[in-house]
């Protein structure tokens, strides 16, 4: 069990502290990978309208599109981004230069004006249905796909995420220390009644006397008036000892008296030392029933008065019925 007060506060703290940058992380983490897949579809998505501004189709059905590109990455080959057109049947119709010797994903057949962004096995892919219509009136479907690699956005998460853990645990770091700091003065005035009673141990003082917090004024009050009724009842015992010393000193004169008096028969001396013997000790029995009262009137607990009461006038009304 741990019994430091500081150590329980900072651990409670560091838990607390570490929950919540844990959940920060997590959150911040989650932000941006969704924030970078919607960029990245959306990049994507603008890809595909950049093919279909540059795609036609000839005479007999077949997706055309021109030798250069608007991105260059479509032309090179191994750039990591590639992309292919496919018929409403799944056949392939037309594939970039990027994607020569890379075997093409299955990609379904959308309807017209619909999408599908999803992750292939190291590879995003955005697929768009398209339905185009021939000089003759004939229309035709299409779907047009784009591809590029998981790699880069994985090495970009990676980056952030390494970037967003290393300032995160800086500061916890800092509020760490802060904290440490924060909770030692902020228990310094417990230090500062320890030192003072400390101090009233070793005969320095008498009494906790100081600028106290607001919580700790009941402790301290109570401290003092502790004290000040040991001092009290310490005060009251050398008194009653006082008392008792003055009180056996007649006593013990007489019985010096007769013992030194040769003319005093066996039987009256006797007589006279228990007679003497008894008040003696009725009056330390009388000095020590003061000094035990004494010692009890501030410690002692409570007596409930209200059944003592009603016994007492069950009593006296049993006894002293005819006079109400």
């Amino acid at each position: 069990m741990m019994r430091s007060i500081h150590l329980r506060l900072l651990l409670m703290a560091t838990l607390v502290l570490a929950g919540f940058l844990g959940i920060t992380g997590w959150a911040l983490d989650s932000a941006f990978r969704k924030s970078s897949e919607a960029a990245l579809r959306e990049k994507l998505q603008s890809h595909v309208y950049g093919l279909l501004a540059a795609a036609d189709v000839d005479a007999r059905g077949r997706m055309q599109l021109p030798e250069n590109l608007p991105e260059p990455r479509f032309s090179r080959p191994d750039s990591g981004l590639y992309a292919f057109v496919s018929t409403a049947d799944g056949k392939l119709l037309w594939r970039s230069r990027s994607s020569l010797g890379l075997t093409i994903p299955a990609a379904p057949s959308l309807p017209a004006g619909k999408f599908r962004f999803k992750r292939l096995d190291g590879h995003f892919l955005f697929s768009y249905g398209v339905e185009w219509e021939d000089d003759a009136g004939d229309s035709q479907a299409f779907t047009f796909n784009v591809v590029e690699q998981a790699q880069p956005f994985e090495a970009q998460l990676a980056a952030f995420r390494l970037n967003l853990w290393a300032w995160l645990g800086g500061l916890a770091l800092a509020l760490l220390l802060v904290q440490a700091l924060v909770l030692r003065w902020g228990l310094r005035p417990l230090r500062r009644v320890e030192a003072d009673l400390q101090a009233i141990h070793q005969g320095r003082k008498k009494r906790l006397a100081g600028e106290y917090p607001a919580e700790l004024q009941g402790l301290t009050s109570s401290l003092n008036a502790l004290m000040e009724h040991a001092d009290s009842v310490q005060q009251r015992y050398r008194n009653s000892l006082d008392d008792l010393v003055h009180s056996l000193k007649t006593p013990l004169a007489y019985l010096s008296t007769v013992l030194q008096d040769s003319k005093v028969p066996c039987s009256k001396l006797r007589e006279t030392t228990v007679e003497q013997l008894d008040r003696m000790d009725h009056i330390v029995q009388h000095q020590l029933s003061r000094a035990a009262v004494a010692a009890r009137s501030a410690l002692t607990e409570p007596v409930a008065l209200a059944p003592v009461v009603t016994r007492l006038l069950d009593t006296l009304e049993k006894i002293y019925a005819e006079k109400n």
